[in-house]
C-alpha cells in the first residue's frame, strides 16, 4: 500500500477522507510544510516514502524537468481540481493507494 503525502492544495476534507479509509497519509501541515515551495513536498515525499498527492499543476512541469536532467522523483498523483467531486476522488485515489507500492509510482505521474 501506499503512503501519501498530501500538498497543501488537497482540501482537508479528502485528507480526512482518507484517513477514514486507513490510507496512510502526512499533509502540508502535518509535516510543517504550510507554504513550503513545491521542491520540498517532493524531498519531503521521497525522505518518507511517500508518493505526492496533489491538485497543483506546477508538479508536472517538476517531474519533467527532472525526467530530462535524470533526477529522481518519489512518484505524483495528480487529480484535477475540478474532475470529481470529493466522495468520487478520495475513492479513486485509495484505490490506487491500496493497489500499488512505493516503487510502482517512483518516477510516474498517474493522471486522475
Amino acid at each position: 500500500m501506499l503512503t501519501l503525502h498530501l500538498d497543501e492544495n488537497i482540501p482537508s476534507n479528502i485528507a480526512e477522507g482518507l484517513k477514514r479509509l486507513d490510507i496512510p497519509i502526512s499533509t502540508a501541515q502535518d509535516a510543517g510544510l504550510l507554504a513550503a515551495e513545491d521542491e520540498q513536498h517532493l524531498s519531503y515525499a521521497a525522505a518518507t516514502g511517500s508518493v505526492l498527492l496533489t491538485h497543483d499543476a506546477d508538479f508536472l512541469k517538476i517531474a519533467d524537468e527532472r525526467r530530462q536532467q535524470g533526477a529522481s522523483h518519489p512518484g505524483i498523483i495528480y487529480a484535477h481540481p475540478r474532475k470529481f467531486g470529493v466522495g468520487v476522488l478520495i475513492k479513486k485515489v485509495a484505490a490506487v493507494a491500496r493497489e500499488n507500492d512505493f516503487p510502482d509510482l517512483e518516477n510516474k505521474v498517474l493522471f486522475l
